[in-house]
């Protein structure tokens, strides 16, 4: 599979390129399967229209969504790496949503109901340091929303991603498609990775659950698998720098109240921490925590000063109210800085 990433910024050529990808690898589509089409079509425009309620979705966002949406008619279902499943969609298409990121520079299909990627995807791909040429892995990737917008900021990459559940993996390979990134997404379990990616990567960023045993799970399977922890925060960091060359970067995002164990887990094993908390306001504890670290590597612990999110105290009314960092990074690329 080809691991050139196109970054041109054009949603209807992003549309397109999915779909010349997709014609290439996958099998021809099913009677049954084009009996929908046009269905598929009238579906994704539904989803369009029904993110405009979401105040930070903008004009350029739905136009490009449009687009998208237009392109599903056409598309079939893109192909797994070898020796993966890759069973129909394991949702019907009006149970997802078509979303627009980075501006609508990124489209993605996630389910309505379900593990739904927001903010914290993009803030944990614009920490990542990636520069053209390297190679990237996300453990636990989901529909691919963070994964594909380090692909999105940074031309050149490979991309890998892996995911245990089979249904969002899938939409992972539909959404690199869409946007015209060229991925690798696996179905697997972090204990056993597939032996494609058991080679050293230049850099891992992972969102692990944020919910521990004593939480209440969420209703929705789906959801409740990827938000709440059932492999400890110590094995997906131990998994994660095992699978990075010496020197290389891990970038993940957590829970604030979770960083003595991130730090635990690091210890002797990774260097030159970087901590930078985000709080939602100026004045507010900081939620999050991004945390950077290189393996075997020696430097200094930094505790940089908190990435503020939102303006002001309160929030102003249905309209976005970002700090000018924040806009920078969920509208135009930017990348978060550690410094």
């Amino acid at each position: 599979m080809s691991t050139h990433v196109r970054n041109d910024g054009s949603a209807a050529t992003r549309a397109r390129a999915a779909h010349e990808t997709c014609a290439r690898e996958s099998s021809q589509l099913t009677s049954a399967t084009r009996h929908k089409t046009a269905e598929r079509a009238e579906n994704g425009q539904q989803a369009v229209r029904a993110t405009r309620s979401d105040p930070d979705f903008s004009t350029s966002q739905e136009q490009a969504g449009a687009k998208a949406a237009q392109a599903l008619a056409n598309e079939s279902t893109c192909a797994a790496p070898a020796g993966q499943d890759q069973s129909s969609s394991d949702w019907s298409d009006k149970s997802l949503s078509l979303d627009g990121f980075l501006a609508g520079r990124l489209v993605i299909r996630q389910p309505r109901r379900g593990y739904r990627a927001g903010s914290d995807a993009i803030f944990l791909a614009a920490a990542v340091p990636a520069k053209p040429g390297q190679a990237v892995l996300e453990l636990g990737c989901g529909v691919g929303v963070a994964l594909l917008a380090v692909g999105m900021r940074v031309g050149g990459l490979s991309l890998y991603g892996v995911e245990r559940q089979a249904a969002y993996a899938n939409l992972a390979r539909q959404n690199a498609a869409l946007n015209g990134l060229s991925a690798e997404i696996y179905t697997a379990d972090l204990a056993a990775l597939p032996r494609a990616l058991q080679r050293p990567l230049d850099h891992v960023l992972m969102n692990p659950p944020y919910f521990s045993g004593s939480d209440t799970p969420a209703e929705d399977l789906g959801r409740a698998r990827a938000r709440h922890e059932e492999t400890p925060l110590a094995e997906w960091i131990a998994v994660a720098l095992r699978r990075l060359r010496p020197g290389g970067c891990l970038t993940l995002i957590h829970r604030a109240e979770r960083l003595p164990q991130i730090l635990a887990a690091l210890e002797g094993r990774a260097g030159a921490l970087a901590i930078r908390p985000i709080a939602a306001r100026t004045g507010r504890p900081a939620e999050r925590v991004l945390v950077q670290a290189r393996k075997a590597a020696r430097g200094p612990l930094r505790l940089l000063s908190p990435f503020v999110v939102h303006e002001g105290a309160q929030h102003p009314g249905d309209r976005p109210h970002f700090t000018a960092a924040a806009e920078a990074i969920l509208w135009h690329l930017a990348a978060l800085p550690w410094e």
